[in-house]
């Protein structure tokens, strides 16, 4: 993948997420927010680690996106503030966030 295509590929899966919040609740909503909580934040922020190989970045895309998806559920619970949507909204603009860091940094790498 070029470093475009994976941070516009994030964006996209950010939308798709987003649409599934909105969209009437049913097995295709499940499985496309499911595929993203699993997925979509480890993929914001893994590649910011320049891992090499294939296993090792694959495995820790799977573990890092676990780890932000505890780490914004327990906030919400502690702050008392829980919604699954909340959840969602927040997970959407980490990978957001992420994505833009490795077009900025991909930008950088363009110009040295």
């Amino acid at each position: 993948m070029t470093r475009v295509a994976l941070p516009l590929g994030l964006l996209a899966g950010a939308a798709v997420a987003s649409a599934a919040a909105a969209s009437p609740p049913g097995p295709a909503r499940a499985a496309a927010t499911l595929i993203f909580l699993a997925a979509a934040p480890g993929l914001a922020v893994v590649p910011l680690l320049r891992l090499e190989g294939v296993l090792a970045p694959a495995l820790a895309v799977v573990a890092a996106s676990l780890v932000l998806d505890g780490i914004v559920a327990e906030t919400l619970v502690l702050a008392r503030v829980w919604s699954p949507a909340l959840a969602l909204g927040l997970l959407v603009g980490v990978t957001a966030a992420g994505a833009a860091g490795q077009l900025v940094l991909g930008a950088r790498e363009g110009r040295s």
